[in-house]
């Protein structure tokens, strides 16, 4: 199994708690790997010194949510940091045996079908092993449902989503992990 460190940013605090939560994971007999999930402006050096020590020995997976690589759009889902910081962090990652997923949403407010591609033709660029489709959700009680509540932005249909997800496969390497 891979212990999958999900939800919320699993790489924000000091190395060493970080360090006693990850070993603590890897000492069962039956983990042979992490899977974290965090933000690209949340993976200082000493972090990724860590995953590459643990990266030895073991399946390590650095999973970052870009969620787009349009600044306008990160701005307005609050995101706290544009795509420079993620091609920062991919590229300080890479080279270090980690594999790295990438998180996109689709359907964002504002974008197009040509913007969702140019985000997908970046991650496809980039020394990326893995990519996680997500198709926007607007939760009651947040901003983004507050907007769709107001008709102020649509979700995609089924059938968008599942064509913009087929374009997507189209555009990725054939070795990269879905």
């Amino acid at each position: 199994f891979i212990a999958y460190f999900q939800t919320f940013t699993n790489t924000y605090g000091p190395v060493e708690h970080l360090r006693s939560l990850y070993d603590e994971a890897l000492a069962q007999d039956d983990i042979v790997g992490l899977a974290v999930g965090t933000r690209p402006d949340c993976v200082p050096e000493e972090v990724l010194d860590l995953f590459e020590e643990y990266a030895r020995s073991h399946h390590i997976w650095l999973e970052y949510g870009l969620q787009s690589i349009h600044d306008g759009t990160l701005k307005f889902i609050n995101r706290g940091h544009d795509a420079e910081t993620y091609y920062d962090a991919v590229l300080r990652t890479a080279g270090r045996n980690i594999n790295i997923c990438t998180h996109i949403i689709v359907g964002l407010p504002g974008e197009t079908c040509t913007d969702i591609m140019k985000t997908a033709e970046q991650v496809a660029s980039l020394p990326v092993n893995g990519i996680k489709i997500h198709l926007l959700l607007a939760l009651r009680g947040t901003g983004l449902g507050d907007l769709y509540e107001a008709g102020k932005i649509r979700m995609m249909t089924k059938d968008e989503y599942v064509t913009t997800v087929c374009d997507i496969l189209e555009i990725l390497p054939p070795n990269m992990v879905i």
